[in-house]
């Protein structure tokens, strides 16, 4: 967990709770061997080097112990990724990496009993500017690209009957250390 999201989360813990609170990075740390009950990796294991992260976090779990792991789906945020590959030759990042489709895989390799919760919803946008602020957000689109995007995605929303719908595909793995 990042230091912020740390400082965001930590006051909604219950003060009497045992649990203990301990962002780290997905790297050798000196935490010791089989003392951690659970580790959450949120939406983020696509970001580093599994094959250091995942055994690192084995070693941390007690026998039993259990890892919650957030990814997206490949598919996830499909129409938009779409929509801005149509204007610009910059692909945005998808979680291919580690994916609810990949990660089941990756998983087994250090953990028994390995769990997927898919969770699948969709974002429904009313007007252009959420979806002009997240293109613009990537640092690769450039400004002639954006303006193109802006009037691609102004086209899409007022086609459709309503806010446009964007599909997305997230979930959840548990996976349990032996």
């Amino acid at each position: 967990m990042s230091p912020t999201a740390s400082l965001r989360t930590r006051p909604s813990c219950s003060p009497t709770s045992r649990a203990g609170w301990s962002p780290r990075r997905a790297e050798p740390s000196p935490v010791a061997d089989d003392s951690v009950d659970a580790v959450v990796a949120n939406h983020m294991l696509y970001h580093v080097d599994r094959d250091a992260a995942l055994p690192e976090i084995r070693r941390v779990l007690r026998p039993g112990g259990y890892l919650y792991a957030t990814t997206n789906g490949e598919d996830n945020l499909a129409e938009l990724r779409g929509m801005i590959t149509a204007v610009s030759d910059f692909v945005p990042p998808s979680a291919t990496k580690f994916s609810l489709e990949s990660g089941s895989g990756q998983l087994a390799a250090h953990f028994a009993g390995v769990e997927r919760y898919e969770r699948d919803s969709a974002l429904r946008v009313p007007e252009v500017e959420p979806l002009v602020a997240y293109a613009g957000s990537l640092s690769a689109i450039e400004r002639k690209e954006l303006a193109a995007f802006t009037d691609r995605a102004a086209e899409r929303l007022e086609a459709s009957d309503g806010p446009l719908r964007i599909e997305k595909s997230m979930g959840l793995f548990v996976a349990r250390a032996p």
